[in-house]
């Protein structure tokens, strides 16, 4: 495939529906500092612009917050559903619940294979699940720190535990609330997306909508997603590939030996579309020279062929590649675009690296902005950190949210796994419940994508 014949076209990226910006509330104080014992590795990309609000699609009023839920005194008849969800169009007054209670535990996560790629691998995941808790309403969120960018358990645990007495007493904040995260959490991004998507959910369940529903997307527009084939000797590849022959498509791991006579073995027996990602392993020169051997193969893209820092060996690979190229790494804020404008294809954007639905849905729209294709992908986590991530995935042309296929065992139940289609829920909030407590009526619940 010539350059001039790619996929994947920067003008041909094709505008979205959905809003403009992100935010619930007006912006109050400036942020503040992080204590020094917090601070981490920094990051590539600053921080993203502000944007417009959730509010403005569920009636909002003055100060960002929806009618019927402002402040002053409390209006007669108030009506609740049996969740404690304020109804939608019905009179309310602002809640008195006092503080935010924000409280952590650790989740363990364990994946059916060791989950391997070119950065490393391993079975156990520690992830961290968070609660919001406030006006008898509970938000979940959860944060799955990556080794690769300086993060852990640990350091997200003591992150949130700094944080939580200032978290304030007003969940509709979100812009208020996102400034004094950024200032204080900068570092610290997936401890902000698990904080930030807890207050999603419990904005949807205080308003009996699912999230989707709050940013005016349709699920019949989400495209279907990925499953990916981690890095695996020859015999570990087929016993895999077994029980994903099924799948509409593949993302095959490369950066170990034998790339191209893998993917030539995976291609034999496998007709569907196949996504390839080097994550960083790749020079540049070895990059185009491994792209251009598996050009008979059909592959759709490739993520991330060369180091994150290297941008100009990113332009370099994709003038001379016959697939189209994608950033991974190499992206995590709105901020980031503007440097990989012209020197890839598109951006793979994960909410555990954007730092929470806000700035990822800002990023995604500055990508579009800059002639960019988008895909939606997650780390290991539960259907919960995959579902706030899915939430967005009507606005996206491709998605890599399979985080959650790849466990023994998901505690949560929010995004049904249907042969690669991302199944959105009508539950309010992020749609998620405890495995233990869902059931096939909570699932019949909900909406089905798949344009592929």
């Amino acid at each position: 495939m010539s350059q001039g014949s790619r996929a994947l076209s920067p003008s041909g990226a094709r505008p979205h529906p959905g809003l403009g910006g992100t935010g619930l509330g007006p912006a109050d104080s400036r942020p503040g500092r992080a204590p020094a014992r917090l601070r981490g590795r920094r990051e590539l990309g600053e921080p993203g612009f502000g944007g417009g609000g959730l509010a403005q699609h569920a009636g909002a009023g003055r100060g960002g917050r929806p009618l019927g839920l402002r402040g002053g005194r409390a209006r007669a008849g108030r009506s609740r559903d049996r969740s404690g969800a304020l109804r939608c169009g019905s009179p309310g007054g602002r809640d008195r619940g006092g503080s935010l209670r924000l409280k952590h535990e650790p989740l363990e996560l364990e994946t059916t294979y060791e989950f391997r790629i070119a950065l490393g691998g391993r079975r156990r995941h520690a992830n961290t699940l968070v609660r919001i808790e406030h006006g008898g309403l509970t938000g979940l969120g959860e944060a799955a720190p990556s080794h690769y960018y300086g993060e852990s358990q640990a350091l997200v645990e003591a992150a949130i535990a700094e944080w939580a007495p200032h978290l304030g007493d007003d969940p509709f904040a979100l812009e208020a609330i996102e400034r004094r995260l950024e200032g204080v959490l900068h570092f610290h991004r997936a401890a902000r997306a698990a904080i930030e998507m807890a207050l999603h959910d419990w904005i949807g369940k205080r308003l009996g909508l699912p999230v989707w529903r709050l940013l005016g997307l349709d699920p019949a527009t989400t495209p279907l997603s990925c499953v990916t084939l981690g890095l695996a000797t020859p015999e570990e590849m087929e016993k895999k590939l077994e029980t994903l022959i099924d799948f509409p498509m593949l993302k095959v791991k490369l950066g170990g030996p034998g790339d191209v006579d893998n993917l030539r073995r995976i291609r034999r027996r496998y007709s569907g579309s196949i996504r390839i990602d080097a994550n960083t392993s790749w020079n540049a020169s070895e990059a185009v020279r491994v792209l251009r051997a598996i050009e008979p193969l059909g592959i759709e893209l490739v993520e991330q062929p060369v180091p994150r820092e290297d941008l100009d060996g990113l332009r370099w690979v994709r003038e001379r590649s016959p697939i189209p190229v994608f950033a991974d790494e190499s992206v995590h804020s709105a901020g980031d675009i503007a440097n990989l404008a012209g020197r890839v294809d598109g951006v793979n954007l994960k909410i555990m690296k954007s730092g929470g639905i806000r700035e990822m849905l800002r990023t995604l729209h500055a990508a579009r902005a800059h002639g960019m294709k988008v895909m939606l992908g997650s780390m290991v986590e539960s259907s919960l950190a995959l579902s706030a991530a899915a939430q967005l995935a009507p606005l996206a042309d491709y998605l890599d949210l399979d985080g959650h296929w790849l466990l023994a065992r998901d505690p949560f139940d929010g995004a049904p796994r249907e042969k690669g289609r991302i199944v959105l829920s009508d539950r309010p909030g992020l749609g998620v419940v405890p495995a233990e407590r869902a059931s096939p009526a909570g699932a019949s619940r909900s909406r089905r994508g798949g344009r592929a």
